[in-house]
């Protein structure tokens, strides 16, 4: 389902810097983007923050998994192994 609220966008895109800004200095992380969340997320099927990372990322100690929020300005946060392209 498209969000469709001018506002949520507006709020997305400022999440996603945010996000952006925290963690551009982490080699591990690929890139962050808006889109629908994979079937693994709690929230599939809506708009969330979704955060590429590598497969070092995803078997690193989990305190690094407490590195990234779950949620940023109300807008929930995917973290997915792969490059941020289609079939990844």
């Amino acid at each position: 389902m498209v969000q469709r609220d001018p506002d949520f966008w507006a709020k997305a895109v400022l999440a996603r810097q945010e996000l952006m800004n925290q963690h551009s200095a982490n080699p591990d992380i690929i890139t962050i983007d808006l889109g629908y969340a994979p079937a693994g997320c709690p929230t599939a099927d809506s708009v969330v923050l979704r955060v590429f990372v590598t497969e070092r990322w995803l078997q690193a100690h989990p305190d690094t998994y407490a590195a990234i929020q779950r949620e940023v300005r109300g807008i929930p946060v995917c973290v997915i192994r792969g490059d941020g392209q289609s079939g990844s």
